[in-house]
C-alpha cells in the first residue's frame, strides 16, 4: 500500500514531497549508535524519512532515501539541493551586456569606434560585458571575470554577476580607474568581437564595417536585419557582406 506523503512543500515554483519508509536499520538512539551506523555502512543506509523533488509540470528532477532521519532533516536537504538547481540553470538578462544603437554609423556621426577603449568606456551596457572579459591573470583584482559563459549566457558567478549587474556607468568607470585597468590595443579587433557577440544572441542581425580616415582610424557599423531570411540563407547573406 502506497504511503500518504507526510508533507508536501512548495519552494520557489517547485514542489518537495516527504514520505516516510522503512529504514534499513534500526532508528539510533546514542551517539555511539549514530557513529557505529555509518562506520559499518559507510553512511549509505535508508532512514525513515525520503524527498522527491518536482518541477511546475510535475516532473521529477531529484530524490533521495538516504540518511535521513526526520522531516526537517528532508526539507532541508531538498531545498538546498533546489537552490543548486536554480543557480545551474540561470542566465543573465542579455539586455545587460548589449547595445549598439549609439556605434552604428547611420544613427551617430560621431560614435565612439575609433579606439577599444572609448568603445566600452562609453556605455554601460558594453563596459560590463568588457569587465567580464578581462582576464584575471592580467588584470589584478577582477573578481568578475568569467562571471557567465558568453555562448551560452549562463551565470558562472551569482554573487558577482549580482553585484556587476547593479553598478552603472559610473560606478564601473570608477572600477576601471581604481584598478589601473587598460585594454588599449587591438582596437577593431576588440570592437568586432563585441559585434560578433551581439550577432550570437541577436540571430536576425547582422553587421558590416569599414575602415575609414588616415591617421586616427576608424570604424563605421552598420546594421542589417536578415530576420527574413532562413538559416542557409542568412550564411549566405553574411558571407556577402564579408567577401564584398
Amino acid at each position: 500500500m502506497k504511503l500518504k506523503p507526510e508533507k508536501i512543500q512548495n519552494y520557489k515554483d517547485y514542489t518537495i514531497t516527504i514520505e516516510t519508509q522503512k529504514s534499513s536499520v534500526p532508528t539510533p538512539r546514542t551517539d555511539k549508535e549514530w557513529d557505529e551506523i555509518f562506520d559499518r555502512h559507510a553512511g549509505e543506509i535508508k532512514g525513515t524519512h525520503k524527498w522527491k523533488i518536482h518541477d511546475k509540470d510535475g516532473k521529477l528532477l531529484d530524490q533521495d532515501d538516504q540518511n535521513m532521519w526526520d522531516t526537517q532533516a528532508c526539507l532541508d536537504n531538498a531545498m538546498n539541493e533546489i537552490e543548486h538547481i536554480i543557480n545551474d540553470n540561470l542566465e543573465i538578462d542579455k539586455n545587460l551586456v548589449i547595445d549598439f544603437k549609439d556605434i552604428l554609423a547611420d544613427n551617430n556621426p560621431d560614435a565612439p569606434t575609433y579606439n577599444n577603449m572609448n568603445f566600452y568606456l562609453s556605455n554601460e551596457k558594453r563596459l560590463r560585458f568588457k569587465i567580464c572579459q578581462l582576464d584575471s591573470k592580467f588584470y589584478k583584482d577582477n573578481k568578475f571575470f568569467n562571471c557567465f559563459d558568453r555562448k551560452t549566457l549562463k551565470i558562472l558567478k551569482p554573487n558577482e554577476w549580482n553585484t556587476l549587474s547593479k553598478m552603472d556607468l559610473e560606478d564601473m568607470k570608477n572600477l576601471v580607474d581604481a584598478c589601473g585597468w587598460d585594454w588599449l590595443g587591438d582596437d577593431f579587433d576588440d570592437m568586432q568581437d563585441y559585434l560578433n557577440f551581439v550577432e550570437l544572441h541577436n540571430p536576425n542581425f547582422t553587421f558590416s564595417t569599414k575602415i575609414n580616415g588616415k591617421g586616427d582610424d576608424y570604424m563605421d557599423v552598420y546594421l542589417h536585419d536578415i530576420s527574413m531570411y532562413n538559416d542557409r540563407e542568412k550564411e549566405i547573406y553574411k558571407k556577402g557582406l564579408n567577401d564584398g
